[in-house]
This record gives C-alpha cells, structure tokens and sequence, in this order.
C-alpha cells in the first residue's frame, strides 16, 4: 500500500456525475433559517416551503393556513356584461341555453350554472353534446337545436373559446352569446357579446389555472351577489343561499381535480374549502352518488375524486350520453338520484371494460415500434373514441412520453386524445404538428384532436421529432430519468406525528402540488412480513442505528422477495397518517426500494469522528497507512470538509472545534455515495 499517492486515490472519487436523490439538497440553508425564525416553524417544514418555491414569509404563511386569496369575480373582463345579459334574460323570461362539454369538468361547470341560474328563477335548457355524434364543444347544429327550442341567450361553459363559426352563427340567427371557457385559444377569439376567459381577465397567468368549473364558478359567484344586491330573479333565502354556493364551490373543486388543474394559489384554497363545503350539503344527487361510489369518509379527499367519482362522471360521455352525469348532479329527489347512479354505476363498469382492451392493445401495438423508447408515441385502432383519453393517459404513463390516440373505425377523419407525461407541453407540440391536422384543441396536459387518414403518418413524424426536441431540451441525457428523486430525505428519528401533523397543512395535494416523496436509507433489515393471500404486500422492520421503525409495501416487486435481514436497503416512502381503532400514529408507506451495495453508514463515520477529533490534524500519509480504511478515507474527510468539521489544509485535515450541528445527509458527496450504491439496482432488477 505505501506506493499509492494521496493523488491517485482522489481521483478515483467520481460523484459528481451522479444525480441527486432528494431536491430539498439544493434549498438555501440561510432561506431555512430565515423563514423557520419569521414563522416559528421547525426548520425541515421552512425548506419544505422553500421547495414550494414559498421563500417569503407572507406567502409561506399564507400557503400554510390554506388563505391564498381568491380573485374577485369582476377581474374578468367582460364579466360585468355577461352578469348583466344572463339577468336581463332571467327578467324577461327569456329562455337560457346552457351549452356544457360531455367530460367531468365540462359536466360539473353545467351543473353550477344551471343550480345558479335556476335559483334565480331562470328559464334554462342545457344541450350537453354527445361525443360520437355532435363531436367537442359549440357546433351549428347546438345553435339551432337552441333556437328552435326558443332560447334567445346562449352560455357556453368549459367550450367555446375556439368555436368561431360557431358564435358568429349564433349571432346572426339573433342569439345573445356568453362564452365561458379555459382551454387555450386559437389566433382569434370568437365574438362572443361577453367573453369570459383567462385571455379577458386582469391577471391571465392566474386565471389559467382555473378548469371550467372554476370559471363558471365565478360567474355564478358574481350572479348570486348581483341578486342579493339588486334583487334579480325570485328572493332566495340565507338557507338556500349558503347549500348554493356550498354546492357550487364543491362542484368546482370536483371539476378542477378532474381537470387535473395545478392546485396553488385559489385552486389550492377553493379544492380545501369545496370538499369541505361539500361535506354539509344534503343534496339528492350528491349524497346518491356518494352512496353508490362507495365513498364513505366526508369530507371527500382529491384521491376521492381522482379515483371514484372524477371516472364515473367522465364514463357518461365516455361511453353513451353525459346527460346521466349531469342530471345526477341535479337530481333533487332520493328516487331519481338514485336512478342515476345506478345508470352511472353500469357506465362505469363499461368504460373499466373497454379501457382496459383497448389499452393492452395500444401498448402492444406501441411496443412492435422499432425504437425501444419512443421520444412521442401516435396511435390508432379499433377503440370507443369515449375511451381513448384513457387509454392515451395509459401509454403515455408505460412509455414515458406524450401520446396521441385515435379512435379508427374506417372513416376519413381519425378523431383522438392526446396526454402527456411529466411536464413536457403536450399543446405546444400539436401546434406546432398543426398543419398536418384537421382540427385541435385542448391545454398542454390534455388534447383533443382530428387528422385524416392519409395525413397520419406525417402527423405521427412530424410529433415524433418535435416531441425528441423537447425530450432533449427538457431531459438532458447526463440525467438517467429512471434514478428516483424524492423531495427531502427523513431519518427514521424524525418519523413522528408531529412531523404528520406539519404535513398536513401541505394539504391537499394533487397536480401543482404533489404529496411530499422521502428517501430512506441505509436501513438495515431486521425482519419482513408478507401479507395477503399472495404474499403480495410486506411490512418491514428496519432499523437505522438504535432507531427502528416499520414500513408497509403495497404490491411489492418480486424481486424484494429474495431480501433478507441484515442487508442494508434504500426505500422512496410517502409519510402518512394511520388511523387504527381511535389510535394514530406516523406511517411510512413505501413506493420503491433498493438494495444498497456496502454503503457508508453513520456509525463509521461516528467511529472515524471520534478518532479525528482525538487527534485534531491528520495528514494525508496517515491516511495512506490505514491499511483497512484507505480506499474511503479520502471519501470520509471529503464529506467531512462538506459539512463544516474538518478543513483541508493541502497536506493534512484540520478538525472544526466547534462545528455546526449537520445530518450527514446535508452532504451532497454522501448523497451521490448512496445514489452509487444503488447502481446495481437500478441497472438489473429493481423494486
């Protein structure tokens, strides 16, 4: 060993090409400490903040008591005109054509205009197109089916913004337009007589984030203040008023989730206060749909609506009409709610059918490609045009990357979903593919869009290649996109309740504002119980030095079944809550785990301390004498540097009296070490 040089042992320490395992590791430590002392908060809920991007106390505060403001209805533009056109029409008992979308947003937004306007004694029809035979959003045919039905004023909800035609006809026919709409516009916007829409509005950046729901929403906010103040419509009681707005609220909570909005800023607030606000409505039609969901627990959480309800309303248009879904919303008799949810129910299981087929088909169809991993995928098949959103959302998950599927039944013009994957701009891509398509619309989570059968195959190159640009520019090839980030690491000392507690006001999450990923590790195994009939499941108690705790694993890959004790493991866990028998206590619920190949752990360095500290200065030759420690002393005293105890001197190490308290996870260099010890992992068979 004497014929290594300290050189060559330094540059044999390659971590800076690793990527790092948690993003709380680029936080400004002095933004932390700023903001825990503003706030009076523990330091690990500050850099949460931070990570939230909230590093000013106001907002921070504002995020943490869920106050975000809301903005006033009138910052819509046109929407002093629209109040004032939809309560001349109610005055004059005029008939009012509502004009929905047929998915659970646009169903949702229907429902919250047309409870308003009834309440104020309006004249209302709603035309919620069919899928298949009336195609998305305000066609001619709706504006006559309207006129015909004697409607002298037409509001869109959740369409519109893109139906110039469509508007102008309406006009012209002697129709009073209202368009309510967020999907992105085209060139030109329709002239409408008032146009509600983030492009009209005083802060367009905010009033994007709204779904349809939440901008019809704010018009029916804004209709019920103007009848309390000018006394429009029938009187409406305080009772009634408040199960209003609650169901309104709610409805627009529910339409955002849907909708898959980012839930910051009012978002945020109104999905906290809707579901709550739902909670004590005693609706027909609400509580009937609960009922028949299973959905029990009131309030509803956002994985309430992702999972049972969002589905069951979009399986209405998916499958056949989404009248079912609307008039369920609406139904104000326990004999008729109850009817619709049964009917809702059977379209449910229909569209889980359906999805499921032509899903594995699609993914088949994907995977005969020539290119292992496609950069965008385009696709086309035999499947229900109500289910190919789905089945988009499917692949894109499967194969990492914005997708487009049609729905192909022999006709001229192949009509399909697009979705994306991660934060690539899906709506950017297909507008910049737009010569090759008949028609487009949507917002760059979501698209709906057409092409005619000999301009497929341009359109599927031409996406291909814009989607490999933005996979190149967003996605550098540097960073292996299979090495899991979590968002902060926790050792298990810090899994408590108090620390679910502070998570809590993080709440609720969803798109915009995910749950919080945590990295574990080293743990060692002390023991795993399999559960379920298939051993499907696992707990495992792990320790980390004289600390131990449990974790639970859903749906555990095969291979953690050759794990056993003793060996060291890293583990990507949600912390939660578990509620058992009146009994609460903090649960690690875990989403991947690794086998770590001979990482550092804290008791060697605890060891290698202690013998520093006695000496106070070692010098690089000594280092080379250890025989046992040679090849991770220099790794050791890099980390060591790293966090403040000790200071390279050139020749030797200089110990830090008195250093700063640090967790050795605070040090990137550590952080990569354990990023490395998973290699193996990642490479072969991992969980």
């Amino acid at each position: 060993m004497a014929d290594h040089t300290t050189e060559g042992m330094d540059r044999s320490i390659d971590h800076g090409s690793s990527p790092l395992l948690w993003k709380s590791a680029e936080v400004c430590e002095d933004d932390i400490s700023r903001l825990s002392i503003a706030l009076s908060v523990p330091p690990v809920v500050a850099k949460w903040l931070c990570l939230r991007g909230l590093t000013e106390a106001a907002d921070a505060l504002e995020y943490l008591h869920g106050s975000e403001p809301f903005t006033a209805p009138d910052d819509f533009l046109d929407m002093t005109e629209a109040v004032r056109i939809l309560t001349d029409a109610v005055e004059q008992r005029q008939t009012i054509a509502i004009v929905g979308d047929y998915d659970a947003d646009g169903v949702t937004s229907t429902a919250i205009l047309h409870l308003v306007m009834k309440a104020l004694g309006g004249q209302v029809m709603c035309l919620i197109p069919h899928r298949e035979e009336d195609g998305y959003g305000l066609s001619t045919s709706l504006v006559d089916r309207a006129r015909e039905a004697g409607a002298k004023v037409l509001c869109t909800v959740d369409n519109g913004i893109r139906a110039m035609d469509a508007v102008s006809y309406a006009k012209h026919a002697g129709m009073v337009v209202v368009v309510t709409d967020h999907h992105e516009p085209g060139e030109q916007l329709p002239d409408a007589n008032a146009l509600i829409h983030y492009e009209r509005h005083r802060y367009p950046r905010i009033a994007k984030r709204l779904s349809g729901a939440g901008v019809a929403w704010k018009l029916g906010v804004a209709l019920l203040e103007a009848s309390a103040t000018r006394s429009v419509g029938r009187d409406i009681g305080a009772a009634e008023r408040d199960e209003l707005h609650h169901l309104a609220m709610g409805y627009a909570a529910v339409g955002a989730i849907a909708d898959r909005m980012p839930l910051y800023g009012e978002n945020r607030r109104l999905l906290r206060e809707g579901l709550n606000a739902l909670a004590g409505v005693s609706h027909a039609g609400w509580q009937a749909f609960l009922a028949r969901a299973g959905v029990q627990k009131q309030p509803v959480s956002v994985g309430d609506v992702e999972w049972k309800l969002a589905p069951r309303l979009n399986a209405a248009g998916r499958m056949d009409s989404a009248e079912v879904a609307y008039r369920l919303l609406m139904a104000t008799n326990d004999a008729s709610a109850a009817t619709y949810a049964e009917q809702l129910e059977e379209l449910n299981k229909a569209r889980r059918s359906a999805s499921l087929r032509a899903s594995a088909e699609a993914i088949a169809a994907t995977a005969l490609g020539d290119v292992d991993r496609p950069s965008g995928v385009v696709v086309a098949g035999p499947w229900k045009l109500g289910v190919v959103g789905i089945v988009a959302a499917r692949v894109a998950e499967v194969f990492q990357c914005p997708t487009v599927v049609f729905s192909d039944f022999g006709e001229p013009i192949l009509r399909g979903s697009g979705r994306t994957y991660g934060h690539r701009p899906l709506y950017s891509l297909i507008e910049a593919c737009s010569a090759h398509l008949h028609h487009y619309g949507g917002h760059e989570g979501a698209v709906g869009c057409g092409v005619e059968r000999d301009h497929l195959e341009a359109f599927r190159s031409a996406f291909q290649e814009q989607a490999r640009r933005v996979a190149d520019s967003v996605l550098p090839s540097a960073i292996d996109e299979r090495a899991p980030v979590a968002d902060d690491f926790l050792a298990l000392s810090d899994v408590t309740l108090d620390l679910v507690q502070w998570k809590q006001r993080f709440e609720p999450f969803g798109e915009g504002n995910p749950d919080f990923l945590f990295y574990l590790g080293p743990l060692q195994i002390k023991e795993i119980q399999w559960m379920g009939a298939d051993s499907k499941h696992a707990r495992l108690h792990v320790a980390e030095g004289n600390v131990e705790h449990g974790l639970v694993w859903f749906q555990v890959p095969e291979a953690v079944k050759q794990w056993k004790a003793g060996q060291q493991i890293a583990v990507f866990a949600r912390l939660e809550k578990n509620e058992w028998r009146g009994n609460l206590r903090p649960q690690l619920r875990v989403e991947r785990g690794f086998l770590l190949d001979n990482p550092l752990l804290r008791e060697q360095f605890a060891q290698m301390y202690l013998w520093f500290r006695r000496k106070g200065v070692i010098t690089k030759s000594e280092m080379v004498g250890k025989r046992a420690e040679t090849a991770r002393l220099p790794l050791l005293f890099q980390i060591f540097c790293e966090l403040g105890f000790a200071e390279d001197e050139g020749t030797a190490y200089h110990i830090v009296h008195t250093p700063k308290p640090r967790d050795l996870r605070h040090s990137t260099t550590y952080q990569r070490h354990l990023w490395q010890c998973m290699q193996a992992a990642l490479k072969g068979p991992s969980a």
